[in-house]
Parts: C-alpha cells; sequence; structure tokens
C-alpha cells in the first residue's frame, strides 16, 4: 500500500506541476532542467548530468535539450577542452523564464507544504531519503552513496539521527 501511495503522490504532485507550467508551454521535466541550469554555478550542465537529475534517459535528455534550444531558452555548445562532451547553458531568454515564472511555481509549492510544519518537513524528507536508501539496497543501485554524500550537511544530520 506505501509503495501505491507514493505511485499516487508522485501523479498527483506531477499533474500539479504541469497544470501550473501549462501556460508558459513546458512541463515538469523541462522546468528541472532550466532550474537546475539556473541554479548550476555559470549556468551550464552536462547532458548526462540532468540525465541523472531529471531521472530521464540521455536521449530524452537530447530531446528536451533540442526543444529547449529551439526556443532559445538554452545554447549547446562543444566543451573546451573535451571534445566528447556537450555543454548545455542557460541563455539570457532562458533566465528571463525562469525569474518569470519562479514566484508562481514557489506559490504552488507552499501551498503543497503549508499543512506541514518544519519537523514535520524535515521528517518527511528523512523518511523519503530512507526509502530512497532501501530501494537503492534492494536493487543494487549504486548511486544512492553518491546521492547521500551530494545532501546538504542538515539533511545529512536529520537523517542520521
Amino acid at each position: 500500500m506505501l509503495s501505491r501511495m507514493q505511485f499516487m503522490i508522485f501523479k498527483k504532485l506531477q499533474e500539479l506541476m504541469n497544470q501550473s507550467l501549462q501556460p508558459y508551454g513546458i512541463n515538469d521535466t523541462i522546468w528541472t532542467a532550466l532550474i537546475m541550469l539556473y541554479s548550476s554555478p555559470g549556468r551550464y550542465i552536462y547532458p548526462s548530468d540532468l540525465s541523472h537529475i531529471v531521472v530521464s534517459s540521455r536521449t530524452n535528455i537530447t530531446r528536451f535539450a533540442d526543444e529547449m534550444v529551439k526556443k532559445g531558452w538554452v545554447s549547446r555548445k562543444g566543451h573546451e577542452t573535451d571534445r566528447r562532451k556537450v555543454v548545455l547553458s542557460l541563455t539570457a531568454a532562458g533566465t528571463d523564464l525562469v525569474e518569470s515564472i519562479m514566484p508562481k511555481q514557489w506559490a504552488v509549492y507552499q501551498a503543497i507544504w503549508k499543512d506541514f510544519s518544519l519537523a514535520e518537513k524535515k521528517q518527511m524528507q528523512a523518511f523519503q531519503y530512507k526509502l530512497v536508501d532501501s530501494i537503492a539496497n534492494v536493487n543494487g543501485i549504486p548511486d544512492a552513496a553518491a546521492d547521500r554524500a551530494a545532501k546538504p550537511d542538515s539533511v545529512k544530520s536529520s537523517h542520521q539521527k
């Protein structure tokens, strides 16, 4: 039942995000990609890293990147020293788009979590990390250790308690 609840929550959250992003002609995957670019130092990211973050195949990331490049939100260029790598960079138009959407999206996020106390949110986060670790242990997914290492210190300390 708990696994089914996770699927239902994900689906409802995705539907809500897509509904709020629909007026901008984007979906939650493109929004996540744009936010990752916006929040990255230098506002660039490698497609392989983006694939991991949005949990999507590299083929899908290429398709999303093509769409974002076509709309002028992202530029694509070769890496300066490693010709095998491609770099996606947020353009000024992409920055403007993110900054125009962000207030509405933050309002949606705040509305979702408004009935939860800070302690409940931290507990929920700890449970979610514990679930990710449990899934990784069952399936032998090697990325769980890397995900744990990437957690902010405040999350690590609450997760370890």
